[in-house]
């Protein structure tokens, strides 16, 4: 695919030309509409792209076109049912599950002309040509092996894949993955010739974790008088560290504008108060604290309300209209720790745009200081338990995760309920089920919260 761009990142305009390519070749293959459900065509379309992963550049497989005649290709689409079924995670899980090394792979769905299409692209692989591991027998002819254990899948002259059979095939397999250690090597070499250390560099998380250290040092949440105070604190990150991937603060400033959220208020609120920081920008004046670096990294700290206010005519099930008092820094909120997760997790989603697609992203999100703290909701209609709240026994909150930047965009309604669920779960005798989470998720979205 030497003029294609590398297929983790492709434009709109490289999906279009995708779709509308005439056929097969080398590196773009088409595929009728079909679901993926892991059955036999499912196992058919994992044989094309363990093929691609052991060709040169990777390929793209474009799902939604009908052969009419052969090398006709007609763009007939794919209902909402089957593109749903393309979920990367899902696919990628069943494909790696019957091959090694893992291929990696990623489904774009793409609208185009009134009719929407799959686009997956496959990289080569990194070190070592993928094989399979794990046979798969067509269901209803088990004579038919579609995919055979040992099998190394490769692109033939005729753009079909096929296990690896001819001389000539193999001798193109083992330059590619001999070339593919030649680079490493000559990498080295260089580095030797320049003067430039071989020890081992810090992974790109390792990178970021130093980073978001110095953005909390230069910014104050890290000083000792700081942490003891209860505070809900958030970060996430490409999953490549560049220390220069938005290099001008102004580049910044629009990502910020562009991806933020506008429910009741604008989060991260940036009308004015926003500085320049040797790392990138920064943001104290609305009573929170947001900072963004040119390598990506974006940084959340809110101190709890509640450290300040003290509780008054909590209502509980059973004790409702009576008098009673929490003092400031012994309490959370039910609805209004539900609102900062709401908006924190639909920010994330917006934001995971700016990044490439294919590309990992990383977040974590922590609430400190809990301990102690009961959970009240303030609302004679939200009842969260059956009696008076106990005492939270755990001393912070941490969830997270990394995953394809995608993935958070189409379902981080369902992870936002997620991580409620495990936060209210720290509280003693609270009765939240995660299906009413994603109700209230629903209700944000709705601004009827």
């Amino acid at each position: 695919m030497s003029n294609m761009p590398e297929p983790i990142v492709p434009a709109s305009e490289n999906l279009i030309r995708w779709i509308e390519c005439s056929g097969e070749s080398g590196n773009i293959d088409a595929k009728g509409p079909m679901k993926w459900d892991g059955q036999a065509l499912s196992a058919a379309l994992a044989k094309d792209i363990a093929a691609f992963c052991n060709s040169p550049d990777g390929g793209v497989i474009v799902v939604g076109k009908s052969e009419a005649a052969p090398g006709k290709f007609e763009n007939t689409g794919l209902t909402t049912e089957e593109a749903d079924s393309f979920e990367t995670t899902r696919v990628t899980n069943w494909i790696n599950n019957r091959f090694t090394p893992p291929i990696r792979a990623v489904c774009y769905r793409h609208d185009h002309l009134g009719k929407t299409f799959i686009v997956i692209t496959v990289q080569q692989f990194d070190d070592i040509p993928t094989f399979c591991v794990k046979s798969f027998q067509d269901p209803k002819d088990n004579r038919n092996h579609i995919l055979r254990e040992g099998a190394i899948y490769v692109r033939n002259q005729n753009a079909e894949s096929k296990p690896i059979g001819t001389v000539d095939e193999w001798r193109a397999l083992i330059g590619l993955a001999t070339k593919k250690r030649g680079d490493e090597f000559r990498s080295m070499l260089d580095a030797m010739l320049k003067g430039k250390p071989l020890v081992e560099q810090p992974s790109d998380e390792e990178q970021f974790g130093r980073e978001l250290f110095q953005v909390w040092d230069d910014l104050g949440p890290t000083q000792p008088e700081k942490k003891t105070k209860g505070a809900l604190w958030l970060s996430f990150s490409p999953g490549v560290y560049k220390s220069k991937r938005w290099p001008e603060p102004n580049m910044l400033e629009e990502l910020i504008q562009r991806y933020s959220v506008h429910i009741y208020d604008t989060f991260p609120a940036f009308q004015r108060g926003t500085v320049v920081m040797g790392w990138g920008i920064a943001n104290e004046l609305y009573g929170e604290t947001w900072a963004f670096t040119r390598a990506g990294l974006f940084a959340f700290y809110k101190e709890f309300r509640e450290n300040t206010e003290d509780c008054r005519d909590p209502f509980y099930i059973g004790r409702q209209n009576t008098q009673s008092l929490i003092p400031a820094g012994e309490w959370i909120a039910y609805q209004w720790s539900m609102w900062q997760f709401c908006k924190l997790f639909m920010f994330m989603a917006r934001f995971a745009g700016a990044y490439e697609p294919g590309e990992a992203m990383r977040y974590e999100l922590a609430a400190t200081s809990i301990q102690g703290r009961k959970l009240v909701s303030l609302s004679p209609d939200v009842m969260i338990g059956y009696r008076a709240p106990e005492p939270c026994r755990a001393k912070e909150y941490r969830f997270g995760e990394t995953l394809v930047a995608e993935e958070l965009r189409a379902n981080w309604e369902d992870r936002c309920a997620q991580a409620m669920k495990q936060f209210y779960q720290l509280f003693p005798d609270h009765q939240i089920s995660l299906e009413t989470l994603r109700q209230w998720v629903e209700r944000f979205k709705e601004r009827r919260f």
